[in-house]
């Protein structure tokens, strides 16, 4: 794969088309939404690795 999505968890959905990652905020007890898509040709990890390496 090739991305650092280290710490996030993935759900599957709809025939295991789309997934959506996730990030557990324990300290906020929150879920933070990274991305929804689909997982064909890795374009959310593509995406959420994008996202994250723009976040500060």
């Amino acid at each position: 794969m090739g991305y650092d999505l280290t710490g996030l968890r993935a759900v599957r959905f709809y025939h295991e088309i789309y997934r959506i990652v996730y990030e557990v905020l324990e300290k906020e007890k929150t879920v933070k939404i990274l991305g929804i898509g689909k997982r064909e040709r890795e374009e959310i990890y593509r995406m959420v690795a994008h996202r994250r390496a723009k976040i500060p």
